[in-house]
Protein backbone atom coordinates (compact mmCIF):
# COMPACT_ATOMS: atom_id res chain seq x y z
CA UNK A 1 0.00 0.00 0.00
CA UNK A 2 1.13 3.27 -1.19
CA UNK A 3 0.45 7.02 -1.05
CA UNK A 4 -3.13 7.72 -0.43
CA UNK A 5 -4.11 4.05 0.05
CA UNK A 6 -1.91 4.48 3.13
CA UNK A 7 -5.22 6.39 4.91
CA UNK A 8 -7.90 4.63 6.27
CA UNK A 9 -10.54 6.15 4.22
CA UNK A 10 -8.66 5.78 1.22
CA UNK A 11 -8.37 1.98 2.02
CA UNK A 12 -12.21 1.80 3.01
CA UNK A 13 -12.99 3.20 -0.06
CA UNK A 14 -10.60 0.68 -2.25
CA UNK A 15 -12.89 -1.79 -0.79
CA UNK A 16 -15.80 -0.53 -1.22
CA UNK A 17 -14.90 -0.04 -4.65
CA UNK A 18 -13.53 -3.65 -5.45
CA UNK A 19 -17.03 -4.97 -4.29
CA UNK A 20 -18.60 -2.58 -6.68
CA UNK A 21 -16.67 -3.77 -9.12
CA UNK A 22 -17.64 -7.69 -8.38
CA UNK A 23 -21.06 -7.33 -8.69
CA UNK A 24 -20.75 -5.30 -11.81
CA UNK A 25 -18.68 -8.02 -13.28
CA UNK A 26 -21.50 -10.45 -12.14
CA UNK A 27 -19.22 -12.47 -9.46
CA UNK A 28 -20.92 -13.96 -6.70
CA UNK A 29 -18.00 -14.95 -4.50
CA UNK A 30 -14.53 -14.01 -3.85
CA UNK A 31 -11.61 -14.58 -1.93
CA UNK A 32 -8.95 -12.15 -1.54
CA UNK A 33 -5.58 -11.83 -1.28
CA UNK A 34 -4.77 -8.12 0.66
CA UNK A 35 -1.17 -8.67 1.74
CA UNK A 36 -0.15 -8.72 5.44
CA UNK A 37 2.85 -7.43 6.94
CA UNK A 38 4.63 -6.21 10.09
CA UNK A 39 5.10 -3.54 8.71
CA UNK A 40 2.10 -2.11 7.19
CA UNK A 41 1.95 1.21 6.90
CA UNK A 42 -1.99 2.08 7.08
CA UNK A 43 -2.97 5.07 8.92
CA UNK A 44 -5.90 6.80 10.26
CA UNK A 45 -6.74 10.01 8.35
CA UNK A 46 -5.10 12.39 10.29
CA UNK A 47 -1.88 10.54 10.73
CA UNK A 48 -1.84 9.89 14.18
CA UNK A 49 -2.66 6.50 14.64
CA UNK A 50 -1.17 3.64 12.98
CA UNK A 51 -3.49 0.66 11.68
CA UNK A 52 -2.18 -3.34 12.69
CA UNK A 53 -3.43 -6.08 10.81
CA UNK A 54 -6.04 -7.03 12.85
CA UNK A 55 -7.49 -3.41 12.34
CA UNK A 56 -7.51 -4.00 8.29
CA UNK A 57 -9.22 -6.70 8.84
CA UNK A 58 -12.02 -5.08 10.73
CA UNK A 59 -12.18 -2.43 7.89
CA UNK A 60 -12.75 -5.23 5.74
CA UNK A 61 -15.00 -6.61 7.08
CA UNK A 62 -17.01 -3.53 8.52
CA UNK A 63 -16.88 -2.30 4.99
CA UNK A 64 -18.33 -5.85 3.29
CA UNK A 65 -21.37 -5.85 6.17
CA UNK A 66 -22.41 -2.00 4.87
CA UNK A 67 -22.21 -3.40 1.59
CA UNK A 68 -24.34 -6.12 1.86
CA UNK A 69 -26.92 -4.17 4.86
CA UNK A 70 -26.90 -1.48 1.31
CA UNK A 71 -27.01 -3.40 -1.77
CA UNK A 72 -29.67 -5.86 0.27
CA UNK A 73 -27.25 -8.82 0.29
CA UNK A 74 -26.42 -8.54 -3.43
CA UNK A 75 -22.93 -10.28 -2.79
CA UNK A 76 -22.73 -13.97 -2.35
CA UNK A 77 -19.73 -13.80 0.08
CA UNK A 78 -16.07 -12.82 0.71
CA UNK A 79 -13.11 -14.77 2.47
CA UNK A 80 -9.50 -13.31 3.11
CA UNK A 81 -6.53 -14.85 1.82
CA UNK A 82 -3.65 -14.27 4.26
CA UNK A 83 -0.71 -13.40 2.00
CA UNK A 84 2.78 -11.96 3.15
CA UNK A 85 5.75 -11.48 0.80
CA UNK A 86 7.70 -14.39 -0.30
CA UNK A 87 11.02 -12.33 0.16
CA UNK A 88 10.40 -11.64 4.12
CA UNK A 89 12.74 -13.76 6.62
CA UNK A 90 11.76 -17.04 7.94
CA UNK A 91 11.11 -14.78 11.35
CA UNK A 92 8.60 -12.89 9.07
CA UNK A 93 7.37 -15.64 7.76
CA UNK A 94 6.75 -17.19 10.84
CA UNK A 95 4.88 -14.19 12.66
CA UNK A 96 2.57 -13.98 9.70
CA UNK A 97 1.96 -17.95 10.07
CA UNK A 98 0.94 -17.36 14.00
CA UNK A 99 -0.77 -14.11 13.16
CA UNK A 100 -2.99 -16.25 10.07
CA UNK A 101 -3.71 -19.05 12.95
CA UNK A 102 -4.55 -16.53 14.97
CA UNK A 103 -6.86 -14.41 12.72
CA UNK A 104 -8.69 -17.86 11.75
CA UNK A 105 -9.56 -18.27 15.49
CA UNK A 106 -10.99 -15.07 16.14
CA UNK A 107 -12.77 -14.73 12.50
CA UNK A 108 -13.29 -18.40 11.46
CA UNK A 109 -15.84 -17.92 8.56
CA UNK A 110 -13.34 -15.30 7.47
CA UNK A 111 -9.85 -16.78 6.57
CA UNK A 112 -9.86 -19.08 3.56
CA UNK A 113 -5.60 -19.90 3.34
CA UNK A 114 -2.45 -18.75 3.55
CA UNK A 115 -0.28 -17.84 0.78
CA UNK A 116 3.22 -16.17 0.03
CA UNK A 117 3.17 -13.63 -2.72
CA UNK A 118 5.45 -11.55 -4.88
CA UNK A 119 7.54 -12.11 -8.09
CA UNK A 120 8.67 -16.22 -7.35
CA UNK A 121 11.76 -15.26 -9.57
CA UNK A 122 12.78 -12.48 -6.77
CA UNK A 123 11.79 -14.14 -3.91
CA UNK A 124 12.58 -17.22 -1.91
CA UNK A 125 11.45 -20.52 -2.80
CA UNK A 126 8.84 -22.44 -0.48
CA UNK A 127 11.46 -24.95 0.72
CA UNK A 128 13.22 -22.06 2.42
CA UNK A 129 9.73 -22.27 4.85
CA UNK A 130 9.79 -25.60 5.25
CA UNK A 131 10.14 -25.79 8.76
CA UNK A 132 7.82 -23.21 9.67
CA UNK A 133 5.13 -24.60 7.15
CA UNK A 134 5.36 -27.91 9.01
CA UNK A 135 4.71 -25.91 12.37
CA UNK A 136 1.93 -23.93 11.26
CA UNK A 137 0.49 -26.93 10.02
CA UNK A 138 0.94 -28.68 13.57
CA UNK A 139 -0.38 -25.53 15.21
CA UNK A 140 -3.53 -26.28 12.91
CA UNK A 141 -4.05 -29.81 13.91
CA UNK A 142 -3.74 -29.02 17.91
CA UNK A 143 -6.11 -25.82 17.17
CA UNK A 144 -8.51 -28.52 15.30
CA UNK A 145 -8.73 -25.68 12.31
CA UNK A 146 -8.31 -26.20 8.75
CA UNK A 147 -6.38 -23.39 6.98
CA UNK A 148 -5.24 -24.72 3.83
CA UNK A 149 -1.88 -23.45 1.72
CA UNK A 150 -3.17 -21.56 -1.63
CA UNK A 151 0.38 -21.41 -3.02
CA UNK A 152 1.27 -18.90 -5.73
CA UNK A 153 4.14 -21.24 -7.93
CA UNK A 154 5.31 -22.05 -11.12
CA UNK A 155 4.89 -19.18 -12.73
CA UNK A 156 7.57 -19.30 -15.01
CA UNK A 157 8.99 -20.20 -18.79
CA UNK A 158 12.09 -21.56 -17.36
CA UNK A 159 12.86 -25.32 -16.12
CA UNK A 160 14.96 -26.97 -13.22
CA UNK A 161 15.23 -23.38 -11.44
CA UNK A 162 13.82 -22.36 -8.08
CA UNK A 163 10.37 -21.36 -8.97
CA UNK A 164 10.29 -24.04 -11.41
CA UNK A 165 10.86 -26.41 -8.34
CA UNK A 166 8.21 -24.81 -6.41
CA UNK A 167 5.57 -26.76 -7.66
CA UNK A 168 7.06 -29.75 -6.35
CA UNK A 169 7.49 -28.29 -2.57
CA UNK A 170 3.44 -26.86 -3.48
CA UNK A 171 2.50 -30.70 -3.70
CA UNK A 172 4.23 -32.14 -0.80
CA UNK A 173 3.07 -29.39 1.20
CA UNK A 174 -0.33 -30.51 -0.35
CA UNK A 175 -1.78 -26.76 -1.35
CA UNK A 176 -5.30 -26.91 -2.02
CA UNK A 177 -4.86 -25.13 -5.18
CA UNK A 178 -1.85 -23.55 -7.45
CA UNK A 179 -2.36 -19.62 -7.93
CA UNK A 180 -0.70 -19.79 -11.57
CA UNK A 181 0.65 -22.93 -11.95
CA UNK A 182 1.82 -22.23 -15.56
CA UNK A 183 4.27 -24.44 -15.85
CA UNK A 184 3.09 -27.18 -14.75
CA UNK A 185 2.19 -28.81 -18.42
CA UNK A 186 5.54 -29.33 -18.92
CA UNK A 187 5.75 -32.16 -15.66
CA UNK A 188 3.40 -34.31 -16.02
CA UNK A 189 4.81 -36.76 -13.20
CA UNK A 190 3.68 -34.19 -10.85
CA UNK A 191 0.33 -33.49 -13.13
CA UNK A 192 -0.43 -36.65 -12.28
CA UNK A 193 0.12 -36.44 -8.49
CA UNK A 194 -1.55 -33.28 -8.03
CA UNK A 195 -5.19 -34.88 -10.09
CA UNK A 196 -4.99 -37.38 -7.92
CA UNK A 197 -5.05 -35.21 -4.98
CA UNK A 198 -7.18 -33.04 -6.19
CA UNK A 199 -5.36 -29.81 -6.53
CA UNK A 200 -6.54 -27.01 -8.51
CA UNK A 201 -4.78 -24.29 -10.70
CA UNK A 202 -5.68 -20.59 -10.51
CA UNK A 203 -4.81 -19.66 -13.57
CA UNK A 204 -5.01 -16.43 -14.89
CA UNK A 205 -4.42 -15.63 -18.35
CA UNK A 206 -4.39 -12.00 -19.22
CA UNK A 207 -1.70 -11.43 -16.65
CA UNK A 208 0.22 -14.39 -18.10
CA UNK A 209 0.30 -12.49 -21.59
CA UNK A 210 1.06 -9.44 -20.08
CA UNK A 211 4.16 -10.79 -18.40
CA UNK A 212 5.70 -12.62 -21.02
CA UNK A 213 4.84 -16.07 -20.08
CA UNK A 214 2.88 -16.50 -23.74
CA UNK A 215 2.59 -14.39 -26.54
CA UNK A 216 -0.69 -15.12 -27.05
CA UNK A 217 -3.53 -17.12 -25.98
CA UNK A 218 -4.03 -19.75 -28.19
CA UNK A 219 -0.33 -20.48 -26.47
CA UNK A 220 -1.67 -20.95 -23.10
CA UNK A 221 -0.83 -23.92 -20.93
CA UNK A 222 -4.72 -24.32 -19.51
CA UNK A 223 -5.29 -25.85 -22.65
CA UNK A 224 -3.04 -28.43 -22.39
CA UNK A 225 -3.82 -28.73 -18.61
CA UNK A 226 -7.62 -29.17 -19.55
CA UNK A 227 -6.87 -31.56 -22.11
CA UNK A 228 -5.07 -33.60 -19.62
CA UNK A 229 -8.28 -33.02 -17.11
CA UNK A 230 -6.51 -31.00 -14.59
CA UNK A 231 -9.38 -28.69 -12.83
CA UNK A 232 -8.67 -24.93 -13.24
CA UNK A 233 -10.52 -21.68 -12.54
CA UNK A 234 -10.15 -18.65 -14.24
CA UNK A 235 -8.93 -15.71 -11.98
CA UNK A 236 -8.19 -11.91 -12.52
CA UNK A 237 -4.50 -11.26 -11.91
CA UNK A 238 -3.78 -7.69 -10.71
CA UNK A 239 -6.73 -6.84 -12.29
CA UNK A 240 -6.46 -2.93 -10.93
CA UNK A 241 -2.37 -2.53 -13.29
CA UNK A 242 -3.82 -4.67 -16.30
CA UNK A 243 -7.37 -2.63 -16.22
CA UNK A 244 -9.03 -6.02 -16.98
CA UNK A 245 -12.06 -7.54 -15.25
CA UNK A 246 -12.70 -11.53 -15.12
CA UNK A 247 -15.26 -11.13 -17.43
CA UNK A 248 -12.06 -10.14 -19.86
CA UNK A 249 -10.59 -13.46 -18.79
CA UNK A 250 -13.19 -15.58 -19.73
CA UNK A 251 -13.48 -13.88 -22.75
CA UNK A 252 -9.37 -14.81 -23.56
CA UNK A 253 -10.13 -18.46 -22.97
CA UNK A 254 -12.72 -18.56 -24.82
CA UNK A 255 -11.39 -17.04 -28.19
CA UNK A 256 -8.32 -18.63 -27.24
CA UNK A 257 -9.57 -22.23 -28.18
CA UNK A 258 -11.77 -22.95 -31.23
CA UNK A 259 -13.84 -26.00 -29.30
CA UNK A 260 -14.38 -23.88 -25.96
CA UNK A 261 -17.66 -23.16 -25.88
CA UNK A 262 -20.07 -22.70 -22.70
CA UNK A 263 -20.32 -25.99 -21.76
CA UNK A 264 -16.32 -25.32 -21.03
CA UNK A 265 -16.97 -22.08 -19.26
CA UNK A 266 -19.74 -24.18 -17.25
CA UNK A 267 -17.29 -26.59 -15.84
CA UNK A 268 -14.52 -23.61 -15.30
CA UNK A 269 -16.98 -22.16 -13.28
CA UNK A 270 -18.51 -25.01 -11.43
CA UNK A 271 -14.34 -25.88 -10.23
CA UNK A 272 -14.05 -22.44 -8.74
CA UNK A 273 -17.00 -23.09 -6.61
CA UNK A 274 -16.13 -26.72 -5.95
CA UNK A 275 -12.06 -25.90 -4.87
CA UNK A 276 -13.48 -22.93 -2.94
CA UNK A 277 -12.88 -22.53 0.62
CA UNK A 278 -16.55 -22.03 1.70
CA UNK A 279 -18.30 -24.48 3.92
CA UNK A 280 -20.94 -26.67 2.53
CA UNK A 281 -23.19 -24.75 3.77
CA UNK A 282 -22.39 -21.57 2.27
CA UNK A 283 -21.53 -23.08 -0.74
CA UNK A 284 -25.11 -24.63 -1.10
CA UNK A 285 -26.24 -21.05 -0.89
CA UNK A 286 -23.99 -19.66 -3.57
CA UNK A 287 -24.37 -22.78 -5.96
CA UNK A 288 -28.11 -22.49 -5.80
CA UNK A 289 -28.16 -19.18 -6.76
CA UNK A 290 -25.85 -19.53 -9.45
CA UNK A 291 -27.92 -22.24 -10.99
CA UNK A 292 -30.43 -19.59 -11.23
CA UNK A 293 -28.10 -17.37 -12.73
CA UNK A 294 -26.94 -19.00 -15.54
CA UNK A 295 -30.35 -20.64 -16.41
CA UNK A 296 -31.17 -16.60 -17.18
CA UNK A 297 -28.16 -16.39 -19.17
CA UNK A 298 -28.73 -18.77 -21.40
CA UNK A 299 -32.19 -17.21 -21.69
CA UNK A 300 -30.65 -14.09 -22.80
CA UNK A 301 -28.25 -15.82 -25.02
CA UNK A 302 -31.10 -17.36 -26.97
CA UNK A 303 -33.34 -14.37 -26.74
CA UNK A 304 -30.82 -12.16 -28.19
CA UNK A 305 -28.88 -14.76 -30.56
CA UNK A 306 -31.30 -17.48 -31.59
CA UNK A 307 -32.35 -16.16 -34.40
CA UNK A 308 -28.82 -15.50 -35.61
CA UNK A 309 -28.35 -19.45 -35.17
CA UNK A 310 -31.17 -19.93 -37.18
CA UNK A 311 -30.44 -18.34 -39.61
CA UNK A 312 -26.95 -19.94 -40.18
CA UNK A 313 -28.50 -22.95 -40.31
CA UNK A 314 -30.59 -22.45 -42.99
CA UNK A 315 -28.12 -21.31 -45.16
CA UNK A 316 -26.10 -24.45 -44.42
CA UNK A 317 -28.85 -26.05 -45.24
CA UNK A 318 -29.22 -23.82 -48.19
Amino acid sequence: MKGLFNYESAYRKYTRGILEDFVRDNIQYAEIRPNFMETNQLWTDDGTRQIDNVGIMNIIIEEFDRFQQRTKNSFGGLKVIYCTPRSFSNESVAFALDECLRFKQRWPEWIAGFDLVGEESKGRPLRDFISEFLAFRKNCDEAGLDIPFLFHCGETTEIGNDTDGNLVDALLLNSKRIGHGFALARHPYIMEHMKKRGICLEVCPISNEELGLTPRITGHAMYNLLANNVHCTLNSDNGTIFRSTLSHDFYQAMVGKTDMTLHGWRQLIEWSLEHSCMSEEELAVVRADWDKRWESFLDWVIAEYGDVQMMEHDESKA
